[in-house]
């Protein structure tokens, strides 16, 4: 497959994951602000006032972004009280930086998109591995490895992650307790790594790196073609997922506009 269509199939496939979670949020965690619109062949999704992470319009991919469709994603969000987010990559539309730019958007991260072919990649079940018993405990794994981070509201994450057609939340189990968790994605061709965390105490033990091999080999038996992670630029993330295998396509930036 070429690499353009490789990165539509990439952002296509978060568009699918993320609206499975935009839903799983709205039976979970109701706001009455909850709303979807489409724009520029994605959407725009607001996930509620306690998800903000989650409020940004992703798949505007392979489409012509009108000055229209700009403004009403911008009024989307600041009619609900939350900044204004969107992802743009080399496959939006190539006047959308600029126009964003000019509307007083800023870069507020930069990531790399890497994906793989699976036939091509060395997979391997760990032991140590298992199907996330609790979802609530399998998420609460991120308040312990990012310190600061809402305890209910991660128990809360896993059940808006964790659930889902082709969604497999995983967790590693060292010195009889869990040390590191992730989940994949295995709907459609293009299988999906994400939720990568690892408690303090188990870090530089390669763990992540274990996690990754056993993802590996789960998309593989699941049928999948295509591997993608999307890291923030630089990072731990971006290191294992290289190192497994999976190489740089292409570039994006998650774009900000205050309210």
């Amino acid at each position: 497959m070429v690499r353009g269509d490789l990165i539509v199939l990439a952002e296509r496939a978060e568009h699918e994951a993320t609206g499975q979670q935009y839903r799983n949020a709205c039976e979970l965690l109701p706001d009455p602000a909850q709303a979807e619109i489409s724009v520029g062949g994605g959407s725009a999704r607001y996930f509620g006032s306690r998800l903000p992470v989650s409020n940004k319009a992703v798949g505007l991919t392979d489409a012509v972004i009108s000055d229209g469709d700009l403004e009403r994603l911008t009024a989307f969000y600041h009619e609900r009280g939350a900044p204004a987010r969107t992802v743009a990559s080399e496959r939006s539309d190539p006047t959308l930086a600029a126009r964003l730019e000019a509307a007083g958007y800023r870069v507020a991260e930069r990531q790399h998109g890497l994906i793989g072919e699976l036939h091509g990649l060395a997979g391997a079940y760990d032991s140590r591995v298992r199907i996330a018993i609790d979802l609530h405990a399998w998420a609460s794994v991120a308040a312990g490895s990012w310190l600061d981070a809402d305890l209910a509201l991660c128990a809360i994450w896993g059940d808006i992650l964790g659930a889902g057609d082709g969604v497999v939340p995983l967790e590693l189990i060292e010195d009889g307790r869990v040390a590191a968790v992730a989940a994949a994605n295995a709907a459609g061709e293009m299988g999906t790594l994400f939720f990568g965390n690892t408690m303090p105490w188990a870090r530089n033990r390669g763990l992540q790196t274990a996690l990754i091999r056993h993802r590996i080999k789960l998309l593989q038996d699941a049928g999948c073609r295509y591997i993608r992670a999307t890291v923030a630029l630089d990072g731990s993330s971006e290191r294992n997922a290289r190192a497994a295998g999976l190489r740089l396509v292409y570039d994006r930036a998650l774009w900000e506009l205050p309210c």
